[in-house]
């Protein structure tokens, strides 16, 4: 037991680190081709270098300390506005009204949580440890279902052209809180974080920062990736599916 949790905690050492560097590589990478993604340019810059960051404070934790908790909100928030600016690359964020209100809702949610954790670290003695877990864990699942919602509107409701600059963001997103959503499903059944699906989380952001920079090189362009019917719809299902696993353990 103690070998296999030796193992895990070196894995999750690799995972994390391996994902800061990717997220820090794929910044600079975007920061030496302006307007790869239009006018995301920045806001993908400053998401994927605010992800490097909070790979480097997971990087002893897992994720679970305060520091890679507020680090896990600020690059939710930063992803909630870069997909704002991903909707403006051809002009949806004007003709499609609950996108603001929605990525509002979204944004508030995350700070919400960041201030519930805040008032549980403070509470005495743990008095509100099981029950204001479970409070926080739900807003963190309520973030990463939102925001797999749009990620599929932003790419599903995009035209031809617009989704060959969107695929690569969208698909990153797809990955992160995909996994975003298991682990914290998880753990709220479990009553705790499980430390393998913790220690491999950094991992995706590894994915995410070498799709974000594929995307930006000129060879992204000639890539197809066109979804069937049938992965779109599985897609939907596995929204639905988290949806109902909320309503469940509520």
């Amino acid at each position: 037991m103690i070998g296999l949790a030796a193992f895990w905690a070196g894995a999750g050492v690799l995972a994390w680190g391996a994902g800061a560097l990717a997220c820090a590589f794929a910044a600079l990478w975007l920061a030496g081709r302006p307007k790869r993604y239009g006018t995301a340019q920045r806001a993908v810059l400053v998401a994927l270098a605010l992800t490097a960051f909070w790979g480097l404070a997971g990087l002893r934790s897992a994720g679970a300390a305060q520091l890679a908790m507020l680090a896990e909100s600020t690059r939710n928030l930063a992803w909630i506005f870069a997909l704002y600016r991903l909707f403006a690359v051809d002009g949806r964020h004007a003709a499609m009204r609950p996108v603001r209100p929605m990525l509002a809702a979204l944004a508030f949610a995350e700070l919400l949580q960041v201030a519930a954790a805040g008032l549980i670290a403070l509470a005495p003695g743990g008095m509100v440890a099981t029950p204001g877990f479970h409070a926080v864990t739900m807003l963190h699942l309520l973030v990463v279902i939102g925001g797999l919602v749009l990620v599929h509107n932003l790419y599903g409701g995009a035209s031809s052209q617009a989704r060959m600059l969107l695929r690569w963001p969208a698909l990153a997103l797809a990955l992160v809180w995909g996994y975003d959503l298991n682990y914290y499903t998880i753990a709220y059944l479990s009553d705790g974080s499980l430390e393998v699906l913790g220690a491999l989380r950094g991992g995706f952001s590894l994915i995410a920062g070498g799709l974000l920079a594929f995307g930006a090189s000129s060879g992204a362009r000639q890539v197809r990736f066109r979804p069937s019917r049938s992965i779109a719809f599985q897609s939907a299902s596995l929204l639905l599916i988290g949806g109902y696993l909320v309503a469940m353990v509520a």
